[in-house]
């Protein structure tokens, strides 16, 4: 295996990582204007745009092949993770 597979993994995985952090947060965007604001409309672009962001995202990852598609994907729950993290609330 040459380093350019290697080096596109890495990188599509920091793609994945900052890609995850940004649906998160407008995912917690989303949420904030159905609970506050009662507003449903005023929530579906935002819906709208983290799904178009994660559908290209991935899109554009498998086309790259199987291994940048996976460390996009991991990059993706890594962000997860970081963002459950800071959100927690000790019970």
């Amino acid at each position: 295996m040459t380093a350019m597979p290697l080096i596109t993994a890495m990188a599509c995985g920091g793609l994945g990582v900052v890609a995850g952090l940004v649906h998160f947060r407008l995912m917690r965007q989303a949420i904030r204007k159905h609970v506050e604001a009662h507003d449903a409309r005023g929530a579906l672009p935002l819906h709208l745009a983290r799904l178009a962001l994660a559908i290209i995202l991935f899109g554009l990852a498998a086309h790259l092949g199987a291994l940048p598609l996976l460390a996009t994907f991991a990059g993706f729950l890594v962000a997860r993770r970081l963002v459950v993290r800071a959100v927690h609330v000790p019970t």
